[in-house]
């Protein structure tokens, strides 16, 4: 094989290894672009794509967002869609001042069970 081939299959190589280490590096950036952090609910989204929502505190509030350091249950169940699932990070009673919880969409909530949260009805 000549010398100008040689160096020629050896830029092609170089190429493709270069391409190969940029597309490993972009690769944890786009498998994570549309993922919402822990609480963070982002609309729109796409159909058949569900979230998990944490709930972040006890306080039984009503203003209609969830953020990382404020997302309770009620809020939760408002911002969710259609199949979301919504889970807790804290330990404790909520306790059911605002009335009623209204649940008009199929949810999925996953609690840390009966010994570590609490659920009153405020009665």
């Amino acid at each position: 094989m000549s010398t100008q081939k040689t160096q020629k299959h050896h830029r092609v190589a170089w190429s493709l290894v270069a391409f190969l280490l940029l597309a490993l590096l972009a690769l944890p950036r786009l498998s994570l672009a549309g993922v919402p952090r822990q609480g963070e609910m982002r609309r729109p989204r796409s159909e058949g794509v569900s979230a998990v929502i944490t709930v972040n505190t006890l306080a039984d509030e009503n203003d209609g967002s969830c953020s990382d350091g404020d997302c309770s249950l009620r809020d939760a169940i408002q911002v969710a869609g259609g199949g979301d699932t919504i889970t807790f990070s804290v330990s404790g009673t909520i306790a059911l001042t605002l009335g009623q919880l209204v649940m008009d969409k199929n949810l999925a909530i996953s609690g840390p069970g009966a010994s570590h949260l609490i659920l009153s009805g405020n009665n």
